[in-house]
């Protein structure tokens, strides 16, 4: 029997660098405690360990400078993550713990009115003081203003249309597969002071029935119509990117339409989709406002033909649809002058399908 109680145990072999979250499972076996990436990162940011390379972006630390360092130094750092968690959420549960949409947490972090630190986390404290002195801070949609000055949400058009409120910012809602709305959001605090208003009688705003005429109607300011509206931002974002913007109303389908030049100095669609829904006089328009349909770039191209030199018109007569030219002309797109206007023998009869074209009033080939 081979007596093994004096062979030396063989090291165990490591890469010489390892990504954050290998090395800090091999630094919690090493110096027994719960290291995890975070605090490979809080090491580095604070200069206790230096990368040596990367792999795919990822950061990769040396091994035995890993092992080598102070326990107490991990330890530490250890601690101080594990005490940040326990006081701090995730931004998703942090709206969840005060009831606001997350999209309020992650601006005021932004902002700066709300610390955000390791790993994306938020202060419970802050999270918990902002619930109390802060709530006047948060973006609702109009269905959730309504609902505040329990109102129903036809007569928060008048609201708007008074001039009391007005939107702070908006944005896109898938609605399908292909289509998106612009939806509006508005400060609430401002929808408390509207509600605050002593020259409005409330009570009898509120449970209205269904159809039934809204006293605040005589507060609505007449506002601008669509087409107004519509064609003021037009000018205002020629003005803005000094670009050619046209805006009509299709006969077709009954809907406005803006385009612009395409250049350099030219806002992307996603920007001007955007301006249009934070415009208070196009807001409430914004959804059904088709942007870019192409007719811009197709006006560029017929003042273009239009130009000396540029482009001629020909017209021609023939014996059938598909038959031969008998008559032709040319005319000059610019200045509309005839440049050529002549007969072609042909070696075919005109048929007479041809000639009752040509008796239509108005009709020319």
């Amino acid at each position: 029997m081979t007596d093994t109680t004096n062979i030396a145990r063989a090291p165990e072999e490591h890469p010489p660098a390892l990504g954050a979250g290998r090395l800090a499972d091999l630094m919690a076996a090493r110096f027994g405690v719960p290291v995890e990436a975070a605090d490979i990162a809080t090491l580095a940011k604070n200069s206790a360990l230096t990368a040596s390379g990367a792999y795919k972006g990822w950061p990769l630390y040396p091994v035995a400078d890993a092992l080598a360092l102070d326990a107490e130094l991990v330890g530490a750092v250890v601690t101080e993550r594990r005490a940040w968690v326990e006081a701090s959420l995730p931004r998703d549960e942090a709206a969840k713990r005060i009831g606001w949409h997350w999209r309020d947490i992650e601006r005021l972090g932004l902002d700066g009115r709300l610390t955000v630190g390791q790993s994306g986390r938020y202060p419970v404290a802050e999270l918990d003081r902002l619930a109390v002195d802060g709530a006047g801070e948060r973006w609702v949609t109009a269905q959730e203003a309504a609902d505040e000055l329990e109102i129903r949400p036809i007569d928060f058009r008048y609201v708007e249309a008074a001039g009391w409120v007005g939107p702070v910012s908006s944005y896109e809602r898938p609605v399908g597969r292909s289509r998106s709305v612009t939806v509006q959001l508005y400060l609430l605090a401002d929808v408390w002071a509207v509600r605050d208003r002593e020259d409005v009688d409330w009570e009898s705003v509120r449970g209205l029935a269904k159809g039934a005429p809204s006293p605040l109607r005589e507060y609505a300011v007449l506002g601008p119509s669509r087409a107004e509206a519509v064609r003021a931002f037009a000018q205002q974002l020629a003005d803005e990117h000094q670009v050619t913007v046209w805006a009509w109303c299709s006969p077709y389908s009954g809907e406005w339409e803006l385009d612009w030049e395409r250049s350099e100095s030219a806002p992307a669609e996603a920007e001007v989709r955007r301006a249009l829904g934070e415009n208070p006089r196009t807001a409430r328009y914004a959804q059904d406002i088709v942007l870019g349909p192409g007719w811009g770039a197709l006006t560029l191209e017929a003042r273009r033909m239009l130009e000396p030199g540029v482009a001629v018109v020909l017209d021609t007569e023939t014996t059938s649809l598909s038959g031969q030219v008998i008559e032709l002309a040319v005319v000059d797109a610019h200045s509309g002058q005839t440049l050529l206007d002549t007969l072609v023998a042909a070696t075919e009869p005109v048929t007479e399908g041809a000639r009752r074209n040509r008796r239509v009033p108005g009709f020319r080939m």
